[in-house]
């Protein structure tokens, strides 16, 4: 995208000038109106990302004594772009985290929250039951508990497999993040790493 600036008038009067204009000119802006009377097209900056790239200006003087300002897309500051990743990748961790994980019980798989509200159920659970059982003897505590999947009755073999596996869905979950860190803060280009993060941000999370 090149904007012209009349730089031969006694008083330049701006050519091509953006709205909220960055660059080293300070212009006043040009309604629409006026533009499309000079036959001129109004600046409209390029898309990009903020965290992986920026705009770029240069400055040149073309045949006809006009000022040319030009853009281009090229890739953003490292430390940014990693911060935006490693943003990223928590986000997609948690995401992983609270997504749930299934246990077998009985020959048949349910389906079962891993929140953290959800490990607390299962630890107040497993209290309870433990006190019920010290009370009316081993095996005589059982309770609903309802999982993705619709009711099960739990007991507190089933309810400590919930918890062991829930458990290591977790540490699953932050071993992928920690891998992903270390991969991605290795890098020492903003487009190599965000070409990394693309390929790799959502393989190998737990199931």
């Amino acid at each position: 995208m090149k904007l012209y600036l009349d730089a031969a008038a006694e008083n330049p009067v701006p050519q091509t000038i953006p709205v909220g204009f960055r660059g080293r000119y300070d212009w006043p802006d040009l309604s629409d109106t006026e533009m499309a009377r000079r036959g001129l097209p109004r600046y409209v900056p390029t898309p990009c990302d903020p965290a992986y790239e920026r705009e770029a200006y240069s400055f040149s003087v073309d045949a006809d004594g006009f000022t040319v300002y030009t853009t281009t897309i090229v890739p953003g500051d490292l430390d940014t772009a990693l911060g935006a990743a490693l943003a990223a990748v928590a986000a997609r961790r948690w995401d992983a985290q609270n997504a749930g994980v299934s246990v077998t019980l009985a020959g048949k798989a349910w389906r079962f929250l891993t929140s953290k509200e959800a490990i607390g159920d299962v630890n107040a659970k497993l209290a309870y039951g433990a006190e019920y059982e010290a009370a009316n003897g081993a095996g005589t505590y059982t309770t609903p508990w309802k999982s993705l999947d619709g009711y099960v009755v739990l007991s507190i073999a089933d309810l400590k497999a919930v918890g062991m596996a829930i458990g290591a869905h977790y540490d699953a979950c932050f071993a992928r993040e920690a891998e992903l860190i270390a991969m991605l803060s290795a890098k020492k280009k903003t487009e190599t790493l965000r070409t990394a993060l693309g390929a790799e941000s959502d393989a190998g999370w737990p199931a």
